[in-house]
């Protein structure tokens, strides 16, 4: 561990001192997700939200906002993130830890892979001001992508998906859900669901099985 892990850790343990620790009870108590946007904002305004995304080095091409304690962006690696998730899970919460996984498994499939257009909107999601979430399992798949059967189907005039299936067991998707994968063409697709507002509300509602979205 070299000097900026041990700076970075001193930092994200007073950050979560003081912003995460004492809120925990209420938070679980209060059995909501409320806690988790005005919570992730200021994680990304402290600087540690973008480097806890399982993307390295420093995703400066999704962020104007820069790691705590002068660290060099290219210098951050997988050690740095190793801290901050360390300090972060000094909650004791699992809840809150499964909330901030999901970020971690939703965001690096859309940053590698994802059109130019779900690149632009990750931006929100990495300054902490959009919550997002990857549903992939199913009641028939579980995790496995080769099972999926939730599908897109292209409506005859061109504009408008329609989305058909089953998602279950969403991290975040109770606090919103824009990221589900689907089988289009015999592939596995990312789809991005969005209700025009500039958020990705969730178009799922309970029992529901089918949802139309724009293009």
């Amino acid at each position: 561990m070299s000097e900026s892990h041990r700076k970075l850790r001193a930092y994200t343990r007073e950050f979560v001192e003081r912003e995460l620790i004492p809120h925990v009870q209420a938070w679980t108590e209060a059995n909501d997700c409320k806690w988790e946007r005005p919570f992730m904002l200021k994680l990304a305004q402290a600087g540690l939200l973008p480097g806890m995304l399982g993307i390295q080095p420093w995703p400066v091409h999704l962020t104007d906002i820069r790691p705590p304690c002068g660290i060099d962006p290219s210098q951050w690696d997988a050690f740095h993130e190793l801290v901050v998730q360390d300090e972060v899970a000094r909650c004791a919460s699992g809840g809150i830890m499964l909330g901030l996984a999901g970020y971690g498994i939703a965001l690096p499939p859309v940053v590698h892979f994802g059109s130019d257009e779900l690149k632009r909107k990750v931006r929100d999601v990495v300054d902490g001001k959009q919550i997002i979430c990857l549903n992939v399992t199913e009641p028939y798949a579980g995790s496995d992508v080769a099972g999926l059967r939730c599908t897109a189907t292209l409506t005859p005039d061109g504009k408008h998906y329609i989305v058909n299936g089953e998602k279950v067991w969403m991290s975040s998707s109770v606090s919103i859900c824009s990221m589900i994968s689907i089988e289009m063409d015999h592939q596995c697709h990312l789809c991005g669901l969005d209700d025009g507002s500039g958020a990705y509300r969730s178009a799922w509602k309970r029992n529901a099985r089918t949802v139309t979205v724009a293009d």
